[in-house]
């Protein structure tokens, strides 16, 4: 039976895309989330996106959050190998978009915003970084 994924792990990036726009969270009792979509979307401005640009790329990363958010429904049953194999196929198959998107100053400032959350992620929910 293959090692079950921290269900967890789907709430993080639910959490951080949970807003469409990337727009401000009000006061919720869940601290957490809104700490994260804060913290996303103060360095989502670092990028100085034009209005047209942040649109396309907030469309991008919800499409593949959805994705990603799906990678451990129940009958995908994948163990952690397989979770992070698939989980790093979709983010490269996003970072392609967002290349053709974003400036190469803009694309190194998305992937230091992801890789910091990827690094907690795994972190808070146990899932080895290899």
């Amino acid at each position: 039976m293959a090692k079950e994924t921290p269900k967890v792990v789907k709430t993080g990036w639910a959490a951080l895309y949970s807003c469409n726009s990337l727009a401000p969270v009000g006061g919720g009792p869940v601290k957490f989330k809104d700490n994260l979509q804060l913290w996303f979307r103060d360095e989502v401005k670092r990028m100085n996106l034009n209005e047209e640009e942040m649109s396309q790329y907030s469309s991008i990363i919800v499409y593949y959050v959805a994705k990603i958010a799906r990678l451990d429904d129940k009958d995908k049953d994948y163990s952690e190998e397989r979770f992070k194999k698939e989980l790093n196929s979709l983010l490269a198959k996003q970072d392609i978009e967002l290349e053709d998107l974003l400036t190469p100053e803009q694309f190194d400032i998305h992937k230091e915003i992801y890789g910091e959350f990827l690094r907690s992620a795994y972190r808070r929910w146990g899932i080895k970084n290899d």
